[in-house]
């Protein structure tokens, strides 16, 4: 199985959507070297189980592609520009591929969340759709397990406005997880 990392834009990878200029060079490096670790400590671990034959508990899923969770890309319009004037950029500094299917917009968002609560809002209303939705966690814990592919189990939201929480669905087997990567800035660990 593999990973999915989706990503805010606003405070996170970016400044803000208005002037769409990078945050320091260093902030992107650290998420990159989050996964590349993350990723290496999984391959170790599971060499060791294969020489040693012990059971680490550990979560294997090793992060194989983005995705953007964002409210700053309200609609089609906004993604073509997400596409075309920064995704390449993020990809390579991050050394990972967005999944088309992954990169959603506030829209899109609205649509699968209204589609898991059965709660309606407002066509076109952003305001009104983030008042009813409550906090970012919860929308990502609402829409991930309806946009998920067979081979993510796993997936995690980056952002500055959301807690580090963990939910796992056992009917379906799905690990949800935010992380709140002004936080984990600061003591030097993320995913």
């Amino acid at each position: 199985m593999s990973c999915a990392l989706f990503l805010d834009l606003e405070d996170t990878i970016i400044d803000e959507w208005a002037t769409r200029n990078f945050l320091r060079t260093r902030d992107v490096c650290f998420v990159r070297d989050c996964i590349n670790h993350r990723n290496r400590l999984i391959d170790l671990c599971l060499e060791l189980e294969r020489e040693h034959g012990t059971g680490m508990d550990i979560n294997r899923d090793k992060i194989d592609c983005l995705g953007l969770f964002s409210y700053a890309v309200s609609h089609d319009a906004d993604k073509q520009i997400f596409v075309e004037e920064m995704k390449s950029d993020i990809e390579r500094m991050l050394c990972l591929k967005f999944d088309p299917d992954y990169v959603l917009t506030v829209d899109q968002i609205r649509l699968k969340w209204i589609q898991r609560t059965n709660i309606q809002v407002k066509p076109n209303d952003a305001v009104d759709f983030q008042e009813r939705c409550g906090n970012k966690a919860m929308t990502f814990f609402n829409v991930a397990p309806l946009i998920l592919k067979p081979q993510h189990k796993t997936a995690y939201l980056l952002d500055d406005t959301v807690g580090d929480l963990d939910l796992h669905m056992r009917k379906s087997g799905i690990r949800l997880c935010t992380r709140s990567l002004s936080r984990d800035r600061e003591i030097g660990m993320l995913l």
